[in-house]
């Protein structure tokens, strides 16, 4: 980091200062021991280099470098003991950090020629402060339904020791003979609580009910200061004013899973960001993962507490497969929110119906077979080319119904729904009257990826459909071309016929025959087809 000073208003002699270049940086590193599958130890440690603050580099408002200049050393160290079993979770660390070599300065009056008095600079360096203490938190879970928690913290966070400063005069000449000192020993830092415990009780009344009670106890809160102040000039100052100790006691009842709001608002800010992204053009996708096994939050979860997720019908994905599907879902790249979690087919039918709906498994869930519904078969009869027009009209009465429109209501099929009136509720009544209507999977997102009545009608042709449709059609033109082919098998089979002396109604017989026959072979060429 490079420092220089310019200052053509009270410097006119030196405007520009020197440049001084200091180095800084930081080193870290830190181990854990697992003792057994239940017990850790770990310790980490780190040392920074710190550039120090501008005034530090160029003392008295002058435009001359400190002679003395160096970096702030922070050294830090912590050592800890965790603890995770099926009802318990401890963890305990110690730390010490000290933040040394720091510099401030504060003006002072400086006596100078035995008799005149100015306005002159007492700089201090070489300041240290120290932070202690040792933490304690933990969380006991003696039912399915009641959570007990736990955090203590005590800590010791002071200045070392009192430090004399180097005396200036007006002129950033140095001022023999006169001292100033900063009688800090001992002194507490302020704005923080050095003595905190917190003790909390969540019980579950009720799914997605649950009544919440905790209690804090704060002490060793000192008032916000700086050891600048003039006070500190002073060897029988008071120190650092200590404010009361408090209590606090909350009682709550949380509707909904705990902690959800904090997860649901990061989330809905992930995925506005990365549909404002896609809207501009830009390759976006956010992705909302499921639990994986080993990764994650999960991973610091008992077992009894992974089983409880497992019977709710989730499965946890490993590393492996989690990275296989994120590799797919980049590469299908159709939407800007997309869903990766394992479920368990024999499980999913308990799980609410909001979430059933946004499963898509590669093979139906369900072992019933699934009707046929009266537009699929519609479509399936109608031609390629009539198959746009019958899929514009279902749309259209599904819009006209939700958005109360009359039924003459003409809507441009380039014009974005959400522009007509249609909001998040309708969009999602709408997937779901073609998922029912389809008998398909559909994407909740079908609206925002799809805005408009064209591209909603070329997606649920040509992707969505497309699959089921071209095998008709494949099945269509099969049956028809052997029909052909039969038609002129029995023409030469009646002539062959005639020619053995086969009556005439027997070649007629033949003729009557041909389309089950032709219908016939036509199955039998179909078995071995790939019609997908």
């Amino acid at each position: 980091q490079a420092y220089s000073r310019e200052d053509y208003f009270d410097q006119p002699g030196n405007p520009i200062s020197e440049t001084s270049n200091l180095l800084g940086g930081y080193v870290k590193g830190g181990a854990n021991y697992n003792i057994n599958e239940n017990s850790n130890v770990f310790a980490n440690a780190g040392v920074i280099s710190r550039q120090p603050l501008f005034d530090a580099v160029f003392p008295g408002y002058a435009n001359i470098i400190n002679e003395d200049l160096e970096n702030e050393e922070i050294m830090s160290f912590e050592l800890g003991y965790g603890y995770i079993g099926d009802d318990l979770t401890v963890n305990v660390n110690a730390y010490n950090t000290k933040w040394g070599n720091r510099f401030i300065s504060r003006g002072v009056p400086v006596v100078v020629n035995d008799s005149t008095t100015v306005d002159g600079t007492a700089q201090f360096s070489g300041i240290n402060v120290v932070h202690r203490g040792v933490e304690l938190e933990t969380t006991y879970r003696p039912t399915s339904d009641l959570t007990l928690t736990g955090m203590l913290s005590l800590g010791d966070w002071r200045y070392t020791d009192n430090f004399e400063a180097e005396v200036f005069d007006d002129q950033n000449n140095p001022v023999e003979g006169q001292q100033f000192t900063l009688y800090t020993e001992g002194a507490k830092v302020g704005d923080a609580a050095q003595v905190t415990a917190n003790l909390g009780l969540d019980y579950r009344l009720t799914r997605g009910v649950n009544v919440d009670l905790g209690y804090r106890y704060v002490d060793g809160l000192y008032a916000d200061y700086s050891i600048n102040s003039s006070a500190f000039l002073s060897e029988d100052n008071l120190g650092a004013l200590k404010l009361p100790s408090y209590s606090l006691v909350d009682l709550g009842l949380i509707l909904g899973s705990v902690g959800q709001l904090n997860y649901a608002s990061a989330n809905s800010f992930m995925d506005a960001h990365a549909a404002y992204q896609q809207a501009k053009g830009k390759n976006t996708m956010s992705i909302n993962w499921g639990p994986w096994k080993t990764s994650g939050m999960i991973s610091q979860l008992s077992e009894k507490e992974r089983r409880r997720i497992e019977e709710k019908g989730f499965e946890l994905l490993s590393n492996e497969h989690a990275l296989e599907l994120l590799e797919k879902s980049l590469l299908s790249a159709r939407s800007h929110q997309v869903a990766i979690a394992g479920f368990n087919s024999e499980l999913v039918n308990t799980m609410p119906p909001s979430m059933q709906s946004l499963i898509t498994p590669k093979s139906p869930i369900h072992s019933e077979k699934v009707m046929e519904t009266k537009f699929i078969s519609e479509l399936r009869k109608a031609k390629e080319g009539q198959r746009p027009q019958l899929m514009n009209q279902k749309l259209k009465s599904i819009l006209y119904s939700s958005l109360k429109l009359r039924p003459d209501t003409d809507i441009d099929s380039r014009e974005r729904l959400f522009d007509l009136g249609v909001d998040s509720l309708i969009a999602l009544e709408l997937k779901n009257t073609l998922q029912k209507e389809l008998q398909v999977p559909i994407s909740s997102t079908l609206l925002f990826d799809y805005p408009t009545l064209e591209a909603l009608v070329k997606y649920l042709l040509s992707d969505l459909l497309s699959e089921v449709l071209e095998s008709v059609d494949r099945i269509t033109e099969v049956v028809e071309e052997t029909a052909m082919g039969s038609v002129e098998g029995s023409d030469i089979g009646s002539d062959i016929g005639s020619d053995e002396g086969s009556d005439t109604d027997e070649g007629s017989d033949t003729d009557e025959e041909s389309d089950e026959a032709a219908l016939l072979r036509a199955l039998d060429n179909l078995k071995g087809m790939n019609l997908s």
